[in-house]
């Protein structure tokens, strides 16, 4: 498993972990005070509708009743299941209780930096 942890502007700290299984993957996001799974997404590459050629990718969703994490995992399982052309498990449960609505802004906006950081654990 490779991980790492990113630390946002006011102090919060994501770990992300994430583990190879054949040509897939699984990523796990978490922070806050109490880390749990809020949603997992799952996202396979296909064929952009676009006619392009490229390389796209369709989620499905799981949430937990009154989780909003969805915002996280679909975006970072389809981002990254079409970089790599391979089925992506994101599981993301980030504790925001407390949180002012900036630095709930700051974490939704933070997709960049975790699929950035998924893809140096995946060695690319």
């Amino acid at each position: 498993m490779n991980e790492t942890t990113l630390t946002l502007d006011f102090g919060l700290s994501l770990h992300i972990s994430l583990v190879r299984s054949g040509a897939d993957m699984a990523v796990t996001v978490s922070g806050g005070q109490k880390p749990h799974i809020g949603s997992v997404a799952v996202a396979v590459p296909r064929e952009s509708l676009s006619g392009s050629g490229e390389i796209s990718a369709t989620a499905s969703v799981i949430n937990i009743t009154a989780h909003k994490d969805d915002a996280l995992s679909v975006p970072i399982a389809v981002r990254l299941a079409s970089r790599f052309n391979c089925v992506v498990s994101v599981s993301v449960g980030v504790d925001l209780d407390g949180f002012t609505g900036e630095q709930i802004r700051q974490v939704l906006g933070s997709v960049d930096l975790i699929v950035s950081a998924a893809q140096e654990l995946a060695g690319h």
